[in-house]
């Protein structure tokens, strides 16, 4: 099972496990709706 952070990883806005706006992916990384907009500028996080 995926592991939902208590914040977005880009912005830091709390995101509690109930939240519409939270979102994850598959290398357990979450992120807030707004955020996966831009996703973009979000692509630097799989880079390593």
């Amino acid at each position: 099972m995926l592991e939902l952070r208590p914040t977005c990883e880009h912005c830091n806005i709390p995101l509690p496990p109930d939240s519409r706006e939270a979102r994850i992916c598959s290398y357990e990384c979450t992120f807030c709706a707004a955020c996966v907009d831009h996703i973009d500028s979000l692509v630097l996080y799989y880079r390593g």
